[in-house]
């Protein structure tokens, strides 16, 4: 799609950028919900709770990528991100 294109675009031509608006803020942003998940007593999936966060699309691949690594959970496609 368009999004992913532009990011991959500008990550070539301005790594240093896509590192500090897109990777630096999906690792803060996942550690925030984590933490707050931890705060609020939520477990894993098996726990029926869910904690809804409303971020922009371009964060979502990178924050997924890093919540399932943290919990060790599986992707929708049966892999790890």
């Amino acid at each position: 799609d368009l999004l992913t294109k532009s990011i991959e675009d500008m990550s070539r031509h301005f790594p240093s950028v896509k590192t500090v608006i897109i990777d630096e803020r999906d690792e803060y942003m996942s550690a925030k919900l984590e933490q707050t998940c931890r705060a609020l007593g939520l477990g894993r999936v098996e726990d029926s709770a869910v904690l809804v966060a409303v971020v922009g699309a371009g964060h979502c691949p990178g924050m997924v990528r890093r919540l399932l690594l943290r919990t060790g959970e599986r992707g929708e496609d049966g892999g790890n991100g």
